[in-house]
């Protein structure tokens, strides 16, 4: 019951983002931008997509190869320390 709750919880907030986007699109009217601009703009997307895969990529290595547990047992032994 948990997950139906919190898989319509974020289809909710998906639906939302999406009809704001739609209606902040068509009161914006005729918006023109260069060819400059579509180039940045693209840019400016594909690169953000790489550095959040790249980001989501390392933390699933990090914790296959079992980098977090090696912080854990440090902070562990550091409370035993103290």
């Amino acid at each position: 019951m948990k997950n139906f709750v919190a898989i319509l919880s974020l289809i909710a907030v998906l639906g939302i983002s999406v009809a704001m986007a739609i209606y902040i699109w068509i009161e914006l009217g005729d918006v023109e931008m260069s060819g400059n601009g579509i180039i940045a703009m693209g840019l400016g997307v594909i690169i953000s997509l790489v550095i959040g895969v790249g980001l989501m990529k390392l933390s699933y290595h990090s914790a296959k190869i079992g980098h977090d547990e090696t912080v854990d047992k440090f902070e562990e032994n550091t409370k035993e320390v103290n």
